[in-house]
């Protein structure tokens, strides 16, 4: 038992050397790509000075008889590319990579990098499991391409790809708010192959809530964004509405009239007659007369008394 703790205990030391030294090669590599970049930054800029002093195809010597000579970059660094200054995302592993691959795509397009080198760029930037991960992949396919570098991200940090992302998306009902069933959609749709815009709000308009999709479906939205937007208005307003105190009359102002004015009293056919032949109200103990208002809430119910037979 004890061999074998210290066996698995220099197996650990020895991985944990080895991957301490690849951090190390890594950062060092890194390091010289960053000077690689800002070199190929200069030269490009050299490159677009030149065009632009010279469309003819002649070279526009400066007052100092270098051809790269200007007075506005003169004493400092040469202008960086447009897109020189945009940091390139790093990625850990812990969350779905479809963003993070869409980054280096951006990247990638406005630095006018080449095929070869897309690999060898985002590798770089690649840290904790994701870097592990990346360390077998380049031993096992060393010199693999952009697009199955891609491929082989998605396998091993997305979403499973089992299944169809369509059909899921298809069935998505919202749940909860409009705002949690919009980024459920949004996630899927971008999983889920090309889809026209009449398509994407056909989708999201039938998966909300049957009140909700009426007032959106009514307004005819041109495409998702503005299905979502108006999607997220209607919540609010029924919101509102539900927050909104009931419109009825309080009943505060009647709890303080005593309690013998709320009861229910039943009249028989006898004591009708007996009150019409008195001329008093049948409610309270006042006379009658057209504009009588009673003072006392009653409920009436007469009693109707089959009549005697005689024999």
């Amino acid at each position: 038992m004890g061999e074998s703790s210290n066996m698995l205990q220099i197996q650990f030391e020895a991985f944990m050397k080895m991957y301490q030294e690849n951090r190390q090669q890594d950062r060092m590599e890194r390091e010289q790509l960053s000077t690689r970049l800002e070199e190929l930054s200069r030269e490009f800029a050299t490159t677009r000075l030149e065009s632009q002093n010279g469309e003819d195809g002649s070279v526009n010597l400066g007052p100092r008889g270098h051809p790269n000579f200007n007075p506005r970059v003169e004493g400092r660094a040469a202008q960086q590319p447009r897109f020189s200054r945009l940091d390139f995302p790093l990625y850990d592993g812990k969350i779905d990579p479809l963003v993070w691959l869409s980054r280096c795509e951006h990247y990638f397009h406005h630095q006018h990098t080449t095929e070869d080198e897309k690999v060898e760029i985002a590798s770089y930037h690649l840290d904790a499991d994701a870097q592990i991960w990346f360390l077998k992949l380049d031993r096992d396919r060393p010199g693999i391409s952009w697009v199955e570098f891609k491929r082989q991200c998605q396998l091993r940090f997305g979403p499973s790809l089992q299944g169809n992302k369509l059909g899921e998306l298809a069935k998505l009902r919202q749940g909860g708010t409009v705002v949690e069933y919009q980024r459920k959609f949004e996630q899927l749709a971008a999983q889920a192959g090309h889809l026209t815009t009449e398509q994407e709000v056909e989708i999201f308009i039938s998966g909300l809530i049957e009140n909700i999709a009426i007032e959106v479906e009514l307004h005819q939205p041109r495409d998702l964004i503005n299905a979502m937007s108006l999607a997220r208005l209607y919540e609010r307003r029924s919101g509102a509405r539900r927050s909104m105190p009931p419109q009825f009359k309080s009943t505060t102002a009647n709890s303080s009239l005593p309690s013998n004015q709320r009861t229910f009293k039943r009249l028989s056919r006898v004591e009708m007659d007996e009150r019409r032949a008195k001329g008093l109200c049948f409610n309270c103990d006042e006379i009658y007369n057209r504009g009588h208002q009673c003072i006392c809430l009653f409920w009436l119910d007469g009693v109707e008394v089959e009549p005697r037979r005689n024999g």
